[in-house]
């Protein structure tokens, strides 16, 4: 699979991932191997769809999952 992020930043409503079967026209974004895909998933996972919301003051909510980031690291570190 080929995987691509847009939009990185720490305040932004429209962080979005896309996961696709060949490479991207842009050339954004990297293929999915067996030695990177443990590492490289939870960027798809952790991004939202792509979705419009009227209402501007709900444009900046924070939405990043902290259900234990470094202890993942850890374990694909020591390739577990």
């Amino acid at each position: 699979g080929y995987m691509v992020t847009h939009s990185s930043g720490f305040d932004n409503p429209d962080l979005d991932s896309s996961l696709l079967v060949g490479g991207r026209y842009d050339g954004n974004g990297f293929y999915l191997h067996k030695d990177n895909y443990l590492e490289k998933m939870p960027l798809f996972a952790m991004s939202r769809y792509i979705t419009y919301n009227r209402e501007w003051t709900e444009r900046a909510r924070i939405m990043k999952s902290g259900d234990g980031a470094d202890r993942f690291n850890a374990d694909v570190a020591s390739g577990k």
